[in-house]
């Protein structure tokens, strides 16, 4: 996992990268009912992409 999402509280997050420990977004939302659903699950799916595109380098690396 590369990213995460951090709630501070009911209206404000941000998005951390992991790897590098450093804060690539800061969220707010007016909607806290929706508690960023929407965004976790955005973060989620960039952590598969990520996922994949760092298996695919792997096999690129151990063929050559």
């Amino acid at each position: 996992m590369k990213y995460i999402v951090v709630k501070e509280d009911v209206c404000n997050a941000y998005i951390l990268d992991l790897e590098e420990n450093m804060i690539v977004a800061l969220c707010s939302t007016k909607r806290p009912d929706l508690g960023f659903v929407k965004l976790t699950r955005l973060v989620n799916e960039a952590n598969i992409g990520h996922e994949k595109m760092e298996a695919i380098r792997r096999d690129d690396l151990s063929t050559k």
